[in-house]
């Protein structure tokens, strides 16, 4: 859960926008496809279709469109405190789940040693 403490925090996002918490949610799903892509090492033209249907994907299952997101994205960068809380999120999540990875492929590597 997201915790506004920023000098915008009297300021409410506009109903219409996606809300901090989900377009957190969002932002994660896109920066893991980004980084899948970039792992798989496609031809461009390849990547490019791939990222492309796994953008719609991720709008779809959170329930929103590119538009409603396109959108959303340029009201947080016109709201850098916004922008910055979320992302601020965005890496702490990411590395919690950096660090559960880790922490599971550990104790499989210590699980083969016994």
């Amino acid at each position: 859960m997201l915790v506004w403490a920023s000098c915008q925090s009297e300021e409410e996002v506009p109903q219409e926008m996606i809300q901090p918490e989900q377009m957190k949610e969002v932002l994660i799903d896109l920066h893991l496809a980004e980084a899948w892509k970039e792992r798989r090492k496609m031809a461009e033209d390849t990547a490019l279709i791939f990222i492309k249907s796994q953008y719609e994907e991720i709008f779809k299952m959170h329930d929103i469109t590119r538009p409603d997101f396109e959108q959303s994205l340029d009201y947080y960068e016109r709201h850098p405190d916004f922008m910055d809380e979320i992302y601020q999120e965005v890496i702490n999540e990411m590395s919690r789940r950096e660090g559960e990875l880790k922490a599971k492929k550990k104790k499989k590597h210590q699980d083969k040693k016994l």
